[in-house]
């Protein structure tokens, strides 16, 4: 009885995280809004009145950040997979030790994707003037401005 109550309550996580899944606009759209902070800053560059020196700021800014992360979740997809050949193995052959350690670098990766992507927003800051920055943040929370 037990084994199908735990298995209702699976079920239902997987349903309920599907459906959080599928209110999303496109596949990747919270992720891609969680990793990169510079999301639509140029979509609102008239918005925002920024000038060309500021847009080639926000452009380096971005390209360092997407090369950043891109060869971290290369990383992280490798070691996620590892994680999974070691969990994976014969009871006689669990190495809790090897599998404690791979865990902790993949919060040590997860940890640097997060350090990068707040980076990028504080540089961000630094690029915009407070006025353009104040305008951008109102935008982003979805707080009503006459565009």
């Amino acid at each position: 009885m037990k084994q199908w109550k735990r298995l209702s309550y699976i079920t239902l996580l997987l349903v309920l995280l599907e459906f959080s899944v599928s209110c999303v606009p496109y596949p990747g759209y919270r992720r891609e809004m969680l990793a990169d902070p510079l999301h639509g800053v140029e979509f609102y560059s008239r918005t925002l009145d920024l000038n060309s020196e500021q847009l080639q700021a926000i452009g380096k800014v971005r390209e360092e950040l997407r090369k950043n992360q891109m060869r971290r979740r290369v990383e992280l997809q490798d070691d996620i997979a590892e994680l999974g050949e070691l969990t994976h193995r014969p009871k006689k052959e669990l190495d809790e030790a090897k599998i404690m350690k791979k865990v902790e670098e993949i919060g040590a990766i997860e940890t640097s994707l997060r350090k990068e992507a707040v980076n990028a927003g504080l540089s961000l800051a630094k690029i915009l003037s407070e006025e353009q920055y104040d305008r951008f943040a109102e935008i982003l929370s979805g707080a009503p401005y006459p565009y």
